[in-house]
C-alpha cells in the first residue's frame, strides 16, 4: 500500500491478515490497526529494526503517511 526508501532499506506498509504490516524488505516488523500507526513507528524510530532505530536524531524520516509513496 505504501513504500518509503530509506538509507537502510525499503520500508513497506501493506495489508496482512492481522491489519497493516510494516516490513523492511521481506521482514515483518509488526502489525498495526492502521497504516498511519505503522508509518508513525518509522517516524519515531521505534520499528524494532535496530539499523533504523539507532539513527534516531541523525536522519530525517517522513513525518506522516502522506510523505510515503502509495503503491497498488
Amino acid at each position: 500500500m505504501y513504500i518509503y526508501k530509506s538509507c537502510v532499506g525499503t520500508f513497506t506498509i501493506r495489508m496482512t491478515t492481522e491489519g497493516y504490516g510494516l516490513f523492511i524488505g521481506s521482514e515483518l516488523l509488526g502489525n498495526y490497526q492502521s497504516a498511519i500507526q505503522a508509518a508513525d513507528e518509522v517516524y519515531t524510530h521505534t520499528t524494532g529494526y535496530d539499523s533504523w532505530d539507532d539513527l534516531d536524531g541523525e536522519i530525517d524520516a517522513p513525518t506522516d503517511i502522506s510523505a510515503w509513496e502509495p503503491i497498488r
